[in-house]
């Protein structure tokens, strides 16, 4: 492993400055020492999009805050403890530098963000422990980073280590910082949507987040769960009604989806389908 110097990582990567700031501060280049990069780490990103902790596998070690705080957060002023199943986010500061100033500080000096959708749980990016996900991994399997053409911002799919669709990656460079978190679900979703119908798998969203460019401030997105001490005082939620409507249901053919059309983006899977997808049992290989 070789230590590299920002200009370095910066011609390695083809990026901006800008950008290598938020890698590295955010940590999507692992660790650094002495402010120079480590050319796994750059390898590792240009492959993966990221930096993967796998239990049982080399890598980073595991980042995660206690499923306490994610419970117990404080009250929104004005209306009162966060409601069970509402949206909700979570900001983290890089280690270096007060941490106080710094959140002030990016909402004037970032100029865009990097968002990421993981399809299972990355435990270098605190992944929420009260939420739930798949315990097996996307039958969608992918081999290298696959760019797709025709999305309204830049996205890529990239594989996860083990060789299967692991994360969705959107680059909202020169953008407000404000909407980042809606404007990427809006292009990541639509994708997943297509990739579910079309190879007939489930691929939920484990957990997302957006960085900050060039601040590396990440923050996390999550629906906000009932507290165990919540739950273990108001017992179980009462059931809620669901009116009948015999009659009114057929069965879906295989792989459907509703009956309204998905929004389509011109050439989505064109890199998938040159000669690369197979069938195989419940997923498909790319």
């Amino acid at each position: 492993m070789n230590w590299l110097s920002h200009k370095r990582a910066i011609n390695k990567l083809g990026v901006s400055e800008p950008v290598l700031n938020a890698l590295t501060r955010s940590g999507l280049l692992g660790y650094t020492l002495a402010g120079m990069v480590s050319d796994q780490a750059i390898l590792s990103y240009k492959r993966f999009g990221t930096q993967w902790s796998i239990e049982g596998h080399r890598g980073p070690t595991i980042r995660i805050v206690g499923d306490n705080i994610y419970e117990n957060l404080p009250a929104i002023e004005s209306i009162g403890p966060q409601p069970p199943a509402t949206q909700t986010h979570m900001e983290i500061a890089p280690a270096d530098g007060p941490s106080a100033s710094r959140f002030e500080d990016a909402t004037k000096t970032d100029t865009g963000w990097i968002a990421h959708f993981y399809l299972v749980s990355n435990y270098f990016y605190f992944p929420n422990p009260t939420e739930l996900s798949l315990i097996w991994p996307p039958p969608l399997k992918l081999s290298e980073p696959r760019p797709v053409p025709g999305a309204d911002l830049p996205v890529t799919l990239y594989p996860h280590p083990l060789g299967y669709l692991g994360l969705v990656v959107v680059e909202g460079l020169g953008r407000p910082l404000k909407g980042a978190q809606k404007e990427a679900y809006d292009v990541a979703i639509p994708l997943l949507d297509e990739l579910s119908v079309r190879y007939d798998v489930p691929l939920p969203v484990a957990h997302s987040m957006a960085v900050g460019v060039p601040s590396g401030i990440i923050r996390l997105y999550f629906a906000h769960r009932q507290g165990k001490g919540d739950r273990e005082r108001g017992g179980d939620p009462a059931p809620v009604p669901v009116p009948r409507a015999e009659g009114c249901l057929r069965p879906l053919p295989r792989g459907s989806f509703l009956q309204q059309p998905l929004p389509r983006l011109p050439h989505l899977l064109e890199g998938l389908r040159r000669g690369h997808v197979r069938t195989e049992g419940m997923g498909s290989e790319a």
